[in-house]
């Protein structure tokens, strides 16, 4: 993302983010409702842990999330502050990758293990 496009694009921008985290929501509830539930009542006390551990670290993103929707809800405040706005969306993004990675290499396989 480039500060030029936010002069242009940032409404474009907003929506496309507020689409990826409407996604990421439904993701994040179909773990907390179905998947977590199963995993936290798991025979191995090391999945257990991850579990927890996992639910602790997306309950912070979710509010890091919050806090950057709230921030950012308008594209002229998406414009007043192009590069703030493009830092604190790498951040974001970089933090749910970084949950989801860990989430595919360690829990999962520990999961796919026992």
């Amino acid at each position: 993302m480039r500060i030029e496009e936010l002069e242009t694009n940032a409404g474009e921008v907003r929506s496309m983010i507020s689409v990826l985290f409407g996604k990421l929501s439904v993701h994040l509830s179909m773990k907390d409702n179905v998947l977590y539930p199963s995993l936290i009542e798991h025979k191995d006390k090391n999945v257990r842990d991850m579990v927890r551990i996992s639910i602790e670290e997306m309950v912070n993103i979710g509010f890091s999330i919050d806090q950057y929707n709230a921030k950012w809800k308008t594209s002229p405040t998406i414009q007043a502050e192009p590069e703030e706005f493009i830092q604190h969306t790498r951040k974001i993004l970089d933090a749910v990758a970084e949950r989801f990675f860990g989430e595919n290499n360690e829990l999962f396989e520990l999961v796919g293990d026992v």
